[in-house]
């Protein structure tokens, strides 16, 4: 697309309902990622320059808890097994490494987490399992990350898939 307005038709042409994700191809970590909820949220997309780029344009899918928070998990996954590398709560949707100090000041969403970790293997890691394991599958890799988090009724909502997620890094 070479403006707002055909970035527009490019998702109705698609199908693509509101509110809808947008960010410039080969970025990730939410680099550059905008959520439009209408057309009156199109004056956001100026901030892409519209210069020959693509664009990734990705149906929002709300995954706010029960509590009114919402939580992405980050998984390290190691021949097709998933390992739980952490989970981070905030109020806002786009949550990355730096909400952790958000995070610590509820002193409940860091207890979700701590029971997050408890009961990650008798509860989730068996319906989590096959599902990763196809993924790995389908990618054709030995280790990569994925971010996601596990909506309501058990389904994973998968934000990203890639080999070169920070895994190491502390960020508590």
């Amino acid at each position: 697309p070479d403006s707002p307005d055909s970035l527009l038709k490019v998702a109705k042409e698609n199908s693509l309902p509101f509110p809808f994700l947008v960010r410039s191809s080969g970025l990730h970590g939410g680099q550059d990622l905008q959520k439009i909820e209408g057309v009156q949220d199109l004056h956001l997309l100026h901030r892409y320059a519209f210069d020959g780029r693509s664009f990734y344009l990705t149906h929002f899918v709300d995954f706010k808890s029960q509590e009114g928070h919402y939580s992405k998990i980050r998984l390290a996954v190691v021949e097709g097994v998933p390992y739980l590398r952490h989970r981070i709560s905030d109020h806002e949707w786009c949550i990355h490494s730096h909400n952790r100090e958000q995070m610590n000041k509820h002193a409940n969403w860091i207890q979700e987490e701590v029971q997050f970790f408890k009961d990650f293997d008798l509860k989730h890691l068996p319906n989590l399992k096959e599902r990763v394991s196809k993924i790995a599958k389908a990618l054709d890799m030995d280790y990569f990350g994925i971010d996601a988090s596990i909506l309501r009724d058990g389904r994973l909502l998968i934000f990203e898939a890639n080999p070169a997620m920070n895994m190491l890094i502390n960020t508590s």
